[in-house]
């Protein structure tokens, strides 16, 4: 499937996509680069889900993709750095549900089409704690593959385009802790 976006940064440069990857220290996925030389992320223009897990398995749906240079909370670079030490470091978040919690792409094995995964935010480690692949689910075995297995959700579930949720995106993690200390 061909993921239409409703909204989108407008593509990234190969510049820009480069520096990220020395931020990194190593190369993105052939399929996720294309994706982000392409879209720079974005809102899919469905509510999409992801085909083909089982039935006693929760739904999973793409709410957004984050992008580079997006000067915003769906800024990828921004976004990895507030994750650092609450996920394992291979995992880079690339994308959100609309509870918050998050599709990652499993950097480390570049070129090769990185594994795709979804992060339960539940899971994420405390200060204290070592981050472990618990809260990890493998959705797809590269980027390509987890785009080809989405598919619009039911009609009763899905939002028009440029509909938003009350509840929609992703919240920064240490703003949550602040709202809780009050």
């Amino acid at each position: 499937m061909t993921i239409q976006m409703t909204q989108t940064y407008g593509g990234t440069t190969d510049a820009d996509l480069t520096a990220f990857e020395d931020e990194l220290g190593g190369r993105l996925s052939d399929d996720y680069r294309s994706f982000l030389l392409s879209t720079n992320g974005g809102e899919p223009q469905q509510y999409n889900r992801l085909a083909g897990r089982p039935a006693a398995a929760p739904a999973v749906s793409v709410r957004w993709f984050f992008g580079l240079q997006t000067r915003d909370e769906y800024d990828l670079g921004a976004v990895r750095r507030t994750m650092a030490g609450r996920l394992p470091d291979e995992l880079l978040p690339i994308g959100t549900d609309s509870g918050g919690n998050l599709f990652c792409l499993d950097w480390q094995t570049g070129g090769e089409g990185g594994a795709v995964f979804y992060w339960d935010r539940d899971r994420d480690a405390d200060d204290d704690e070592q981050p472990t692949w618990d809260g990890a689910e493998r959705l797809a075995h590269s980027f390509g593959d987890f785009l080809a297995r989405l598919e619009p959700a039911p009609e009763e579930i899905s939002n028009a385009p440029g509909q938003t949720e009350g509840n929609a995106g992703w919240v920064d993690p240490e703003f949550l802790d602040e709202i809780e200390r009050q």
